[in-house]
């Protein structure tokens, strides 16, 4: 991401940038570093990227977008009154195959945002993200989020459906999401107070605890939900998948 111009030194050239809001880009570089192609993500806001996936042929970026449609023609420049969760799809030629955006909406402080973003095969994408207020995923309503950005979503979106929103007082955040070879998911994040994830209900040991998920991938149903934490803060950096279970650190 970016807010000025930002000049490719290798070739020169220069991604336009803006005065006010966040601009991305998306940058291809060969095996020595010379620029293949470049794609400045631009909106009349927002449009922020905080992670990428590369599954097969396809890229796909997850993050947000915010702003009147400027009828530019950009990847981004999707729309919304609040900031959205955005999902973006390239071909390693960085041609557009495909956007997608959630619905936030509402007046307690709503807000959108993709964090995360991974291929699940077939085309479909399984993303995480955060929200407040109302959010609407694939034509499904999540229930209510408290203000700000202070729920989950996880979702599935292709052939395959399906979306869950996880609610706390506060602060209930992802810290990603990982595809077990068996196409299971794990799912991580962090939790304060009591919570319920997935219908488990989990009680805090105090300060910021750790919450972790495996979900079967084709139906979105929960295999095991756990906690984790102590008297202080524990925030966890990441999840990947072993064969039955999931790693956090």
């Amino acid at each position: 991401t970016h807010a000025d111009d930002l000049l490719d030194r290798a070739s020169g050239a220069t991604v336009a940038g803006g005065s006010t809001g966040v601009r991305s880009f998306l940058l291809a570089v060969d095996e020595v570093g010379a620029t293949r192609w470049s794609q400045p993500l631009v909106a009349e806001n927002f449009c922020d990227i905080r992670s990428a996936d590369l599954g097969g042929d396809e890229l796909v970026l997850a993050g947000l977008t915010q702003g009147a449609v400027l009828g530019s023609g950009n990847p981004c420049d999707l729309g919304g009154a609040v900031p959205q969760p955005m999902l973006l799809r390239f071909g390693l030629d960085g041609a557009v195959r495909g956007t997608t955006t959630f619905t936030a909406s509402g007046s307690n402080g709503a807000n959108g945002q993709a964090w995360y973003a991974r291929h699940t095969g077939g085309g479909d994408v399984v993303s995480a993200g955060i929200y407040g207020d109302a959010l609407r995923v694939d034509g499904v309503d999540l229930p209510p989020g408290p203000t700000c950005c202070d729920a989950t979503f996880v979702a599935r979106s292709g052939a395959t459906r399906w979306s869950h929103g996880l609610s706390d007082d506060q602060d209930l955040y992802p810290r990603g999401v990982e595809l077990a070879d068996d196409g299971d998911l794990c799912l991580a994040g962090r939790f304060i107070d009591d919570a319920t994830i997935l219908g488990r209900a989990l009680v805090s040991a105090g300060g910021v605890d750790v919450w972790v998920a495996r979900v079967d991938g084709l139906t979105g149903q929960a295999r095991f939900v756990a906690a984790y934490g102590s008297a202080g803060d524990d925030d966890p950096a990441g999840v990947t998948a072993s064969d039955t279970g999931c790693v956090i650190a």
